[in-house]
């Protein structure tokens, strides 16, 4: 029965399998699996959505990190964290020297 109703038009347009992608804490949007397959796929749509380039971004599912040739899955929950790269210097109380061995 789904697949009939899947390929019959309905008011609003077509019942596509979709999922949602959260960000911290609420919905950022959800995605059909027609057009957004993969992680990779969605770290794009993301990341043009966000600004963001889509190598900054990880996705998770149910607290596990999805490679970029992961499968969505239909009803599911993904989270987009944005990885951003920071340095520190770490330097000692007195006369702003730095502790040995570290990089």
């Amino acid at each position: 029965e789904y697949l009939r109703l899947l390929e019959c038009p309905v008011v609003m347009g077509f019942l596509e399998p979709a999922f949602k992608v959260v960000r911290g804490g609420e919905v950022l949007k959800e995605l059909t699996l027609a057009s957004n397959g993969t992680a990779a796929d969605v770290k794009a749509t993301i990341g043009n959505l966000l600004g963001v380039a889509s190598s900054r971004l990880l996705l998770y599912r149910a607290g596990e990190q999805l490679l970029d040739d992961a499968f969505m899955l239909p009803f599911a929950e993904v989270e987009a964290v944005e990885v951003a790269e920071v340095m520190l210097r770490t330097v000692s109380g007195c006369c702003c020297e730095t502790i040995p061995n570290v990089e």
